[in-house]
């Protein structure tokens, strides 16, 4: 499912928390009458994806963490207040297509543009709000939700990812999480 804001999902009237896009996630397992399963999430999602097994455990079986953005709540400060993830401006000249252009291709290798051309799509359709989940997961406090989690875990993340970073975090606050790295490409 994409999460509020991304893809195709709704526009919020206002910026969603973790704690919301996680509710919405519990909504929608429920509208398809799925009681118990398996989450995974990719950073934001991530972050969705750990207040489900912790506060909602008894809705998942199964983990999977890719780039889980381990922050300390001061880490988290630092990123909404000095970050790249600023609201898009949409303006006449249209620098704001060269900008989205420019991020997406720095993630994916030259033989690989149709992905980014996807990615490229589905930051456009969030408009100039495609950074809110960024900074509901920097705002969101994850360490003690990652102590919380039983549900046997997979914690991945890409030695070039952004958030590989906060990975040995990650490890660190679910010691029952099998030690996973993965090359890129």
């Amino acid at each position: 499912m994409d999460l509020p804001l991304y893809g195709d999902s709704y526009k919020p009237a206002k910026e969603p928390d973790v704690k919301e896009m996680a509710q919405v996630t519990l909504d929608f397992l429920d509208v398809l009458n799925i009681q118990k399963t398996h989450i995974g999430g990719h950073h934001t999602g991530a972050s969705v994806a750990v207040e489900l097994a912790a506060e909602h455990s008894h809705r998942v079986n199964k983990l999977v963490l890719s780039g889980c953005p381990a922050l300390t709540p001061e880490q988290g400060r630092m990123l909404i207040e000095n970050s790249p993830y600023k609201e898009l401006e949409i303006t006449p000249d249209g620098w704001f297509l060269d900008a989205i252009w420019d991020l997406v291709t720095k993630r994916y290798p030259p033989d690989r543009m149709d992905k980014a051309y996807e990615f490229a799509l589905d930051y456009m359709k969030a408009g100039t709000r495609a950074e809110e989940g960024h900074r509901a997961c920097f705002g969101y406090d994850i360490l003690p939700k990652l102590r919380k989690i039983k549900q046997p875990t997979l914690a991945l993340c890409g030695d070039e990812d952004v958030c590989f970073q906060y990975h040995e975090t990650t490890l660190k606050y679910i010691p029952h999480a099998p030690i996973t790295h993965y090359k890129r490409w």
